[in-house]
């Protein structure tokens, strides 16, 4: 695909409505060429895999917590500072009063994210909302402080305070700091003892910052750094409201204990928000920033996707690994596939390095996809003999992914609910030079502990034997890996969850987990937009294994081409013609009417839903169809953006679900199908609302010419 194509549909996704890509669970698009994959798995021909990209290039949204968010100042969004000027606006719907004081347009920067940069030695940058109980911990129903904060390290003071409500330091309700020495501040009037978080001391880098309370009266409180929680505390007492008191940001008193460094965003909820929902709004507030790994301190990097044949080459020191039996395969991202043998099988090996043997500060980072529940082996260096072999990453039913470090006498695991067989996982384990081990899924921490009595790493045990990826472990008796590996890279460094996160968002687009389309007949036509399959109006379908649809509300959208509508051809069906009270859904357009009719059976046979759209459809024009479904209660077509036909759901029997794939272009095999064109398929789990459906069809319909 041409790369200014690639870049428009980037751009125009990037552009849709936030709360409906929320519930996005399938995405087939011929004009993305990571969905189609032309010249690899999908080769045009009428058979191969049309990629489900659902979980591709999707802008992350906040949690969904609208109704409780009170305040939102975020100089990275035009709506809240344009970007010139002395004018900012609170964007959370609530347009809080927002004053300012020796804030300089000139200190404004924009790169991945918006900023102002406040140095504590000036007049005292600020930002200033007035006393409101909507803004401040007043209620049993918790609260929420989110920032994104830079703290610049050794500039001049140990102090930086950055959010107060209140006068002073002493004439407060809430008073948050970061001390370069004791570390997080959280001091909350009325409350007995402050929360006090001595670690985790990021520096010199935005840090996303979310400190809870459960109540205003004896409140669990708890602190996120970067998605993660790092502390809890049970406290006692009431939290004061001091109605004379205005809340500050940047330079809350304007001396040299104020901030130096970058403020970029500042949320306040009226609500507790849980771990999954400030893991979500770290991920949104990341999501643009990363284009490449971090790639100081990199020491090795083997990366399917720059493998063409024979030996696997490491693009860091030129080393070449030798592939045996393992396949090569070409998808989205390559990789390589491992048949999990007991003995020596399939297996990569890289040659010695000195800078593998176990170090004082580490990291080790896999794309890796299981195929089996128990026992196998990722990587491992060392022989049958105990008093040489130095690690070996690992995986079991039991505990997850595992890493044993022989040079300290311990190890770590990630925890057999943090990880998921059959799927694309990325897993990294860090060390730090105190033996302080931790394990990440998918960008999220999920383990922490010191490995081992020895503590810190040591090189006591070394040795000069390959790396072994993949293939079996000699001395502990476990198995190969069974499944697929795309990417090993090792740091002399151990990563900080940022950075993390980082090469997790860089890479995650070539290891989607997708509800791939089976591809039987159509044929990719690429030679002029919009792309699209072509179905001959014969026998040409595409299978969704996505057995489901229908438990829970729906909505299902496409853009579709009708060359011929003389009789009758099935869009999409979820049917099965037994047993009775399964005969599922159906969509078709009807002989002789130039309509749509969508039929959805209950257990008793009958048709609860029953529509026909409204307009008369021509052949030759792109049509944007929606199918918006609210469970057992209605039913609407939207016909390019607008409602073209709804109903309500008319008996008391519940859906008629059954096991059958969506198939899409066909009924069954004694049907003719679809004689047309099909460019996108979209699903979500949840019912579009009339503007969600709008705002998809807006962001999607030039390249259809609509």
């Amino acid at each position: 695909m041409p790369i200014n194509e690639k870049l428009i549909i980037q751009e125009a996704a990037s552009t849709g409505d936030a709360s409906s890509a929320e519930g996005l669970v399938l995405h087939l698009d011929a004009n993305d060429e990571d969905s189609i994959e032309s010249g690899g798995a999908n080769t045009g021909a009428g058979s191969g895999t049309w990629f489900d990209i659902a979980n591709h290039d999707l802008v992350t949204p906040l949690a969904d917590k609208a109704s409780n968010l009170q305040f939102h100042l975020n100089f990275s969004d035009t709506s809240s500072y344009a970007g010139t000027g002395t004018t900012f606006n609170d964007i959370s719907g609530n347009s809080v009063s927002i004053t300012t004081a020796n804030v300089a347009a000139s200190d404004f920067n924009s790169d991945v994210r918006g900023y102002f940069t406040i140095n504590s030695n000036t007049s005292g940058e600020r930002w200033t909302i007035p006393h409101s109980n909507d803004t401040h911990l007043t209620t049993t129903n918790g609260f929420t402080h989110e920032f994104w904060v830079y703290i610049e390290q050794n500039a001049g003071d140990d102090a930086n305070q950055f959010f107060m409500k209140g006068n002073s330091g002493s004439a407060y309700d809430t008073y948050f700091y970061f001390h370069e020495t004791a570390g997080w501040y959280f001091q909350v009037g009325g409350i007995s003892s402050h929360f006090v978080h001595n670690a985790d001391k990021l520096m010199d880098q935005f840090v996303h910052v979310a400190f809870t309370m459960s109540s205003n009266s004896n409140p669990v409180q708890k602190l996120y750094l970067n998605g993660t929680l790092v502390k809890t505390v049970s406290a006692s007492g009431t939290v004061d409201n001091t109605s004379s008191y205005t809340t500050k940001i940047g330079s809350v008193v304007g001396d040299v204990s104020d901030i130096t460094g970058r403020i970029s965003n500042v949320r306040l909820y009226n609500t507790v928000l849980t771990a999954s929902e400030v893991a979500q709004n770290f991920r949104q507030g990341n999501f643009l920033s990363y284009s490449s790994i971090y790639t100081a301190d990199l020491d090795m990097n083997l990366d399917a996707a720059n493998y063409t044949s024979g030996t696997w080459d490491d693009s860091v020191t030129g080393n070449s690994a030798n592939v045996t039996d393992a396949l090569f395969d070409k998808e989205l991202g390559n990789f390589f596939t491992f048949d999990g043998a007991t003995s020596a099988g399939d297996r990569i090996e890289f040659p010695h390095d000195a800078t593998l043997n176990q170090g004082a500060d580490i990291s080790w980072e896999v794309w890796v996809k299981r195929d089996d529940t128990g026992i196998g082996t990722i990587l491992n260096k060392g022989t049958a003999s105990s008093g040489t072999f130095q690690y070996f990453f690992y995986y079991n039913s039991a505990y997850g992914y595992l890493w044993y470090s022989y040079a300290q006498g311990g190890g770590i695991y990630s925890g057999n609910a943090a990880t998921t067989v059959g799927v694309w996982e990325h897993v990294v384990f860090t060390n730090d030079s105190s033996g302080n081990g931790k394990m990440y899924v998918n960008g999220e921490l999920t383990t922490s502990s010191t490995l081992g009595a020895r503590g810190a790493p040591t090189a006591s045990v070394t040795n000069t034997n390959v790396l072994n990826i993949g293939g079996y472990d000699a001395l502990n008796g476990n198995n190969g890996h069974d499944g697929e590996i795309g990417v090993v890279r090792f740091y002399d460094t151990a990563l900080s969850s940022v950075q993390v996160t980082q090469n997790y968002l860089a890479t995650k687009n070539d290891y989607p987990n997708g509800i791939n389309g089976d591809i039987q007949g159509p044929t990719f036509q690429g030679s002029s937009t919009p792309y699209h399959f072509d179905f001959n109006g014969t026998d040409n379908y595409v299978d969704v294994p996505y057995t489901t649809l229908g438990d829970r509300d729906f909505t299902i959208t496409m853009y579709l081409k009708f060359d011929d509508l003389s009789t009758q051809r099935y869009i999409w069906t979820k049917y099965l013609g037994n047993p009775s009270g399964q005969y599922g859904t159906l969509v078709q357009s009807q002989a002789s009417r130039n309509d749509i009719l969508w039929q959805m059976y209950d257990t008793g046979n009958g048709t609860p839903i029953s529509i026909y759209s409204s307009t008369s459809l021509s052949t030759g024009t792109y049509y944007h169809l929606s199918f918006v479904y609210v469970k057992e209660t209605s039913a609407t077509i939207y016909l390019n953006g607008s409602a073209d036909g709804t109903t309500s759901y008319i008996t008391s029997n519940p859906f008629a679900q059954n096991s059958a794939q969506i198939r899409f272009g066909r009924y069954q095999s004694t049907n003719v199908s679809l004689d047309g064109e099909m460019g996108q398929i979209k699903i979500f789990d949840k019912a579009l609302s009339a503007s969600e459906v709008l705002a998809e069809f807006n962001a999607t319909k030039t390249i259809y010419g609509l």
